[in-house]
């Protein structure tokens, strides 16, 4: 015996069994089950209206949602027990894949899922949910931290299919994939400095702060939280915060003797190059002359270009052949610069803290593989971190109906 729930309209036998799929606009669906099954059944659902404010097309676009704005709107929400949707037109609509994260920076849960969003559109998503019980599908995790990598897990790493980090040292550094997988559980320590068939590290960091090393200004005195040296006072924590279908997170701490200096948090979502970053420095140690500055390492013969009113800074170029091209980028919030700085190691870039310590960039690196065609130009790079940085300054709006 079967039985159906809730659902009008369109009833389609599939293999004995009988299917129950809204037509236009439903916001429950069930599978017919035997007697003594128990369905899956969504009692509430939000609405979730997202605006993009730009005239570009945004791809795997974050969309994060603080689970105090939801619960605000939906005090029975139950975050054991959700999906995110699509509305339903005609077909059962696939679920946006969803994660929730609690960040370290404010210590807020937070839903996160991606978007493909037209330009000036206006898109609604649902949140169907069931205040009891828990039902989260097993979707496949699509971004990885590995809290301790390397020699005697001296790295913190973090991936995706299309791109991979780790920081050392307060340093960060990158690995280029051939084709999308997940590859750092299976690398070998020192294997990836030549082209293999999965990618390469493209990056000679050496001593430099890679694309992510800090320094701090104040005035004219400024202070280095990256070294590699053996004898170096500065101390560095790693910590993983999240993993799964949409993004993972990690955090850098750089202490000297047991005093915290900064910590670099590094978000990084499925399908994209980019890392969202948010430093925080301790409030005790805010002054009104103090400057956060994430640094980008120079290369030989790279072009630099720097737009301080757009708020981006790149480099580009071959600085090994055997490498191919290797390009990199900071994108930042114009009202937040007070200006570049140029040191023989580095681009750094002068950030202004809000009042509780923290400020905010995004660091992108790709590379063309050398075994294959080079670009004519950095024309196209330079568009996509235009793009960034345009993203970046103009972010989704989100109303929960």
């Amino acid at each position: 015996m079967y039985k159906t729930y809730l659902i009008p309209i369109l009833k389609i036998a599939v293999m004995g069994a009988v299917i129950a799929t809204p037509i236009l606009g439903g916001c429950y669906t069930a599978l017919a089950q035997n007697d003594g099954e128990t369905g899956i059944h969504f009692k509430k659902h939000l609405d979730i209206e997202i605006t993009n404010p730009t005239n570009m097309a945004r791809a795997n676009e974050p969309v994060k949602i603080s689970l105090d704005d939801i619960l605000g709107k939906a005090s029975d929400f139950n975050k054991r027990f959700f999906r995110v949707k699509h509305s339903a037109n005609m077909f059962e609509p696939l679920d946006i894949p969803s994660q929730i994260v609690r960040l370290p920076w404010n210590k807020k849960e937070t839903l996160v899922f991606l978007l493909d969003i037209g330009p000036k559109e206006i898109e609604t998503v649902e949140i169907w949910y069931n205040p009891e019980g828990e039902g989260i599908p097993d979707y496949p995790v699509q971004a990885k931290v590995y809290e301790k990598w390397y020699h005697i897990g001296s790295n913190i790493a973090w991936e995706n299919e299309q791109i991979a980090y780790r920081s050392y040292s307060g340093i960060v550094d990158y690995f280029a994939k051939t084709y999308p997988h997940m590859r750092l559980h299976d690398l070998p320590p020192d294997s990836y400095h030549h082209e293999g068939l999965w990618g390469l590290d493209p990056y000679l960091v050496g001593a430099k702060p890679g694309i992510g090393g800090v320094m701090l200004f104040a005035g004219s005195r400024s202070e280095q939280c990256y070294s590699v040296e053996e004898n170096s006072p500065l101390r560095f924590d790693h910590k993983g915060f999240a993993d799964g279908p949409v993004c993972a997170g990690a955090s850098v701490q750089v202490k000297q003797t047991d005093e915290l200096k900064v910590t670099s948090h590094f978000m990084l979502f499925a399908g994209r190059f980019d890392n969202d970053v948010t430093i925080e420095i301790p409030v005790s140690k805010l002054t009104g002359d103090l400057a956060i500055a994430p640094g980008m390492q120079k290369f030989d013969g790279e072009r630099f270009l720097y737009d301080e009113h757009a708020g981006y800074f790149l480099a580009y170029g071959s600085p090994v052949a055997e490498y191919g091209t290797i390009a990199t980028a900071f994108v930042w919030n114009p009202s937040d610069s007070e200006g570049e700085v140029d040191r023989d190691d580095g681009h750094f870039i002068k950030l202004k803290p809000d009042k509780n310590g923290k400020a905010h960039y995004r660091s992108v690196a790709v590379w063309y593989r050398a075994s294959a065609l080079q670009p004519e130009s950095s024309q196209k790079f330079e568009q996509y971190v235009q793009g960034l940085a345009l993203s970046f300054n103009n972010p989704l709006k989100v109303t929960i109906k």
